[in-house]
């Protein structure tokens, strides 16, 4: 069973499984576990933060478009500006 399969078990009955999965890949990948914590926490917070932003559109399918992009590029450039900031250490 991979790594990632076992922590996809745990995340079953849990709300909060995309929380779970993403610090479980991490994990599996060979990330550092205090930097898969950071990284989870930021992804959750910014996922948030993409969605409130896709909730101001009042377009419906737009709104969700706009905020899974949004939670997207923001996810994706915390990724890069940490990994960029901790080969600096």
């Amino acid at each position: 069973m991979s790594e990632f399969s076992k922590w996809a078990l745990y995340a079953e009955d849990d709300t909060g499984y995309g929380v779970i999965i993403d610090y479980g890949m991490q994990k599996a990948e060979g990330e550092d576990t205090a930097d898969a914590l950071t990284k989870t926490g930021a992804h959750f917070v910014l996922g948030e933060a993409g969605m409130a932003a896709g909730m101001a559109i009042p377009v419906p399918g737009l709104d969700v478009v706009a905020g899974f992009a949004f939670g997207f590029i923001l996810n994706t450039g915390f990724d890069f500006l940490y990994d960029k900031l901790r080969r600096k250490r």
